[in-house]
C-alpha cells in the first residue's frame, strides 16, 4: 500500500466504503463498475474488467482496501 497520511487514509477508506455497499470488506466487479462509472460514464464494461484485473493484484477476483488504494494512489 503506498504510504498515506491519516487524513489522506481516512479519505481513502470513505471513499473505498461507499464504492462497498454491502459492506463486506471487498469490492467485487459489479461494484467496481458502479465506481467506474461515476468517474467516467463512458467507460465501458470491457475497460472495467480490464482495471479490475489490474486493481486486483492477488487474483482472488475481489479489490481489499490496500489494493484499491494502490490503484487509486497509481
Amino acid at each position: 500500500m503506498p504510504d498515506l497520511t491519516p487524513a489522506q487514509e481516512a479519505e481513502l477508506r470513505k471513499a473505498f466504503d461507499a464504492c462497498d455497499p454491502n459492506g463486506d470488506g471487498l469490492i467485487d466487479p459489479e461494484e467496481f463498475y458502479v465506481l467506474l462509472k461515476k468517474l467516467d460514464s463512458d467507460v465501458s464494461r470491457e475497460e472495467c474488467l480490464l482495471d479490475f484485473d489490474a486493481a486486483d493484484s492477488d487474483g482472488d477476483g475481489h479489490i481489499g482496501f490496500e489494493e484499491f488504494a494502490a490503484w487509486w494512489m497509481g
